[in-house]
């Protein structure tokens, strides 16, 4: 699979089938993303994904979120937070 298909989808603590953390990975289908820039943010580094999805979240009044990370069209990572699946909402596959 391409470098810039891959996505990490991690789902909000109310979508865990599981009732843990865990990290799926993905193919993004990047025509599904939102365009809304409040719910996306650029970062250059993995240790910062977690950082900005928190701020990104308190800015939207947001207690419970889900995260997609992709590859940046350029350089980065493209973070999106979603109040539902990222999984589901953003990617062709779903973990059963």
């Amino acid at each position: 699979m391409p470098e810039n298909e891959i996505a990490l989808a991690v789902n909000p603590k109310n979508r865990r089938s599981q009732d843990q953390l865990h990290v799926h990975l993905v193919r993004v289908r990047r025509e599904s993303l939102p365009s809304d820039p409040r719910r996306m943010a650029r970062v250059d580094a993995l240790g910062a994904v977690w950082k900005i999805a928190a701020g990104k979240a308190a800015e939207l009044a947001w207690q419970d979120y889900g995260v997609l990370v992709i590859k940046g069209p350029e350089t980065g990572y493209l973070v999106v937070i979603d109040d539902g699946s990222p999984e589901s909402k953003f990617t062709l596959a779903e973990c059963r």
